[in-house]
């Protein structure tokens, strides 16, 4: 069973296996819930996936095909009535799929039902979510092994940025270091039946960075390192940002700059501060006066 959306919105997308049929439902309450539709879907269905919130796109996995290959297909609802729109030959028993629509990446667990016949590796794969072309195949087992993944749990990405720190004050003329990391891998989390438990795979990303900025150079500037010049009295944001398969990702740093501290000089036309002491008892010689100057 796959949900989508929450609240009075929810809806749940199940199988019902031996029918051969996707049976979605629906509810008015957030709590109880009664069919809402359904379609048949030729094939021992073991999977459907909505596609969006309108649960008009589905994609179905047939994980039971005997000993001819499976396949994944994906269905479309237009003016009430659910259709084929597109089926992917080969590949072969597909048990649980999950879809990452950022990349548009459809990933499903591949399981070696036949137990050999005909022969699987077993792992995880993923399809182009429009055309059905294969993009990645990661291996878990072999064929016939008890590692044999079952479901895909979830995919989990990260989408944070940081530069640190994130306020510094700076002198005219001085530098201050910033430091950037980012956290935008994106892992796919199975469970695996024969009793192994779960597992993790980095699915890996296009990460690039970090590309550095200020939003006032005339303030101060950034290098590519990530290291800041003042330059003028003011305040502006210096960047780090990295982009993950074209998205961008940023976090900022405020930067004060201030003016230079001068030490402190004696002006030359101003008398110096003089401190007078006089000593005090009885003296045999004439009274005299000892001045001390201290220069501040």
């Amino acid at each position: 069973m796959n949900v989508v959306g929450t609240g009075t919105n929810t809806k749940l997308v199940t199988v019902a296996q031996l029918e051969e049929r996707v049976r979605i439902f629906g509810t008015t309450d957030g709590v109880s819930f009664d069919e809402w539709e359904r379609f048949d879907a030729p094939g021992a269905i073991h999977d459907a996936l909505p596609a969006n919130l309108a649960v008009d796109t589905i994609y179905t996995a047939r994980a039971f095909a005997g000993t001819s290959p499976a396949n994944t297909r994906r269905w479309v609802k237009s003016g009430g009535m659910w259709s084929e729109d597109a089926t992917w030959p080969g590949s072969p028993w597909v048990m649980t799929l999950s879809l990452h629509q950022p990349t548009n990446t459809l990933y499903g667990i591949v399981w070696d039902m036949a137990q050999g016949v005909p022969p699987v590796t077993e792992g995880i794969r993923a399809w182009n979510a429009t055309t059905g072309v294969q993009i990645d195949s990661l291996n878990i087992g072999e064929s016939g092994s008890s590692t044999r993944g079952c479901f895909i749990s979830n995919i989990q990405e990260g989408n944070t940025v940081d530069v640190a720190p994130d306020s510094a004050n700076v002198t005219v003329g001085q530098t201050k270091q910033l430091f950037a990391t980012a956290n935008l891998a994106r892992k796919l989390y199975f469970t695996v039946c024969g009793g192994v438990g779960y597992g993790r795979i980095d699915l890996g990303a296009n990460v690039t960075g970090p590309v550095w900025s200020s939003n006032n150079y005339a303030v101060a500037t950034v290098d590519a390192t990530g290291l800041v010049t003042a330059i003028s009295v003011g305040v502006c944001t210096v960047s780090a940002t990295y982009t993950r398969d074209g998205v961008p990702f940023t976090d900022s740093a405020v930067i004060t700059v201030v003016a230079t501290s001068a030490p402190l000089v004696r002006d030359a036309g101003v008398p110096a501060k003089v401190h007078r002491v006089e000593p005090v008892g009885e003296l045999t010689a004439p009274r005299a006066i000892r001045t001390w100057e201290l220069f501040h």
